[in-house]
C-alpha cells in the first residue's frame, strides 16, 4: 500500500479487494468522508457488520467523552427557550440542588404544566418554604412553611374550616374551652360562664330564662327579689316588702 497526498494505492496487482469491489485509489482530491453514509450495512459479512458495530460503539464513547468532560464539567449546559419539555426529563434527573437559585419563574411554566399528582410529597422540606416573590413577615406576599405554618391576606375557604382554635390576638380567641372578644373588658368565658366586662347597652329584647345578679336580685318567671327578703320580693303570687317603706307621693289602689 502506499499512501501520497493524493491519495491511497493498494498492491500488488489489481489493488485491494474489499468486499469484492477493487479500492486500488481512493482519490481524495474528489471524495471525502462526507461521500459516504453513515449507516450500517445490511448486506455486510459478519466480520466487517461486526466491526461496523465495534467502531459505531466508540465513536458513541469517543463523543459521550467529549461533550461531558470538554462541553459540561467547565461550562454546564445551557439550553435555548423551548428546546425542554417535561416529556423529555426522566422521573428523577432533576432535583432542586442541580438549579441554580431564580433560574427557573412563573412566566417560563406553561399553565396547567405541573399539577398535583406531579408533585413529590417531598417538595416541601421542613426548615423549607413556598412564598410569593414579595413576601413580608406580617406586611405582604404569602408563604407556606415546611413546619406547616402559612401566612396570607385575604383568604376564601368554600368548605368547612377545622381548628383547635381561631385567634387575632391574646385578647380575641375562640377555642374549645371558650371565647374572648375584647379581653376582659369585653365579652368572654370563665368557668364554663359568658361574663360581660363593661357596661352593655341592647337596643333590642332581652329573652332569657332568668335575669340575676345575685341571689338576692334576680328576676325570673316565678317572680323577683330586689335586696332579698329585706326589700321587695315575691312570695307566694304576693309582692313583699320586707322592711320599712317611706312613700313620698300619692298611694293609688282600689282599697286600703
Amino acid at each position: 500500500m502506499a499512501i501520497g497526498e493524493a491519495g491511497i494505492s493498494f498492491y500488488p496487482a489489481g489493488g485491494h479487494n474489499h468486499d469484492g469491489q477493487s479500492s486500488s485509489l481512493l482519490d481524495f482530491s474528489k471524495y471525502s468522508v462526507w461521500d459516504w453514509e453513515w449507516d450500517f450495512i445490511t448486506s455486510a459479512t459478519p466480520l466487517r457488520a461486526g466491526r461496523q458495530l465495534e467502531h459505531y460503539q466508540s465513536f458513541v464513547q469517543t463523543i459521550g467523552e467529549v461533550v461531558s468532560q470538554s462541553v459540561l464539567t467547565p461550562a454546564g449546559l445551557t439550553l435555548l427557550p423551548g428546546s425542554l419539555l417535561g416529556s423529555t426529563i426522566a422521573a428523577g434527573t432533576l432535583a432542586a440542588t442541580s438549579l441554580h437559585a431564580n433560574s427557573i419563574t412563573a412566566d417560563q411554566i406553561s399553565a396547567g404544566a405541573i399539577t398535583g399528582d406531579l408533585l413529590n410529597a417531598n417538595v416541601v422540606l421542613v426548615n423549607q418554604v413556598i412564598q410569593s416573590n414579595n413576601y413580608s413577615p406580617n406586611v405582604s406576599g404569602w408563604a407556606i412553611f415546611g413546619n406547616g405554618d402559612a401566612e396570607f391576606a385575604n383568604t376564601s375557604i368554600r368548605g368547612t374550616l377545622t381548628a383547635v382554635e381561631l385567634q387575632i390576638d391574646e385578647n380575641n380567641f375562640w377555642e374549645d374551652d371558650g371565647f374572648m372578644l375584647g379581653g376582659n373588658t369585653g365579652i368572654y368565658t370563665s368557668n364554663g360562664n359568658v361574663r360581660i366586662g363593661t357596661n352593655v347597652i341592647i337596643e333590642g329584647t332581652i329573652i332569657a330564662d332568668q335575669i340575676a345578679i345575685n341571689n338576692n336580685n334576680f328576676w325570673n318567671d316565678g317572680g323577683f327579689a330586689l335586696g332579698g327578703t329585706a326589700g321587695i320580693y315575691t312570695s307566694d303570687g304576693v309582692v313583699r316588702i320586707g322592711t320599712s317603706v317611706i312613700i313620698e307621693g300619692d298611694i293609688v289602689a282600689d282599697s286600703v
